[in-house]
């Protein structure tokens, strides 16, 4: 039980300091006369206007046909993540999730819900990569999906040096 609320806190800690990088550009920008339209939000949010606006990202906004190629990069991430959550709950896995897992696991269904749904979906590697647990998952994939394991790996490094090197959004 301890655990678990380690993991909470661990996610409460998160929105803390995600509510402390909201406040500073409210505080910039809308104690004005000309404030923009994002202030008068229930919560102002600078980052959803920017990406509602400019960048064209909301609910579900990365699941369009002409986003073809960031689906199938963004995808492997989040397919692997949402096996092993799958694996574990049905106990076909080799990691149990214990008390200490708990903390991790927490974040991490935390960031593929926000990933899955609002970001866009090519973020995931990036995203998920933060997390030491999803470098824990494609270690037990390569057990039982060696192959794609190896294939999304080799993808996401070769990509990333073609796309990358050229200023190209990638991985």
């Amino acid at each position: 039980m301890d655990k678990l609320l380690g993991g909470i806190f661990t996610a409460l800690v998160y929105m803390l300091v995600y509510s402390l990088i909201l406040y500073y550009p409210y505080t910039l920008y809308c104690f004005g006369e000309d404030q923009p339209t994002w202030c008068y939000n229930f919560i102002p949010n600078i980052y959803t206007y920017i990406q509602e606006n400019f960048w064209g990202v909301g609910f579900l906004a990365s699941y369009s046909s002409d986003k073809i190629f960031y689906l199938f990069q963004g995808f492997w991430a989040l397919f692997f993540s949402y096996d092993w959550i799958y694996r574990n709950l049905t106990h076909k896995t080799c990691i149990k999730i214990d008390s200490f897992l708990i903390q991790m696991l927490i974040p991490l269904i935390i960031l593929l819900f926000i990933v899955t749904f609002f970001a866009y979906i090519n973020c995931s590697n990036r995203f998920l990569s933060s997390q030491i647990l999803f470098y824990w998952i494609l270690a037990e994939q390569l057990t039982y999906r060696r192959y794609l394991t190896l294939f999304y790996l080799i993808y996401s490094n070769l990509s990333g040096l073609v796309l990358f090197g050229n200023f190209l959004l990638w991985l």
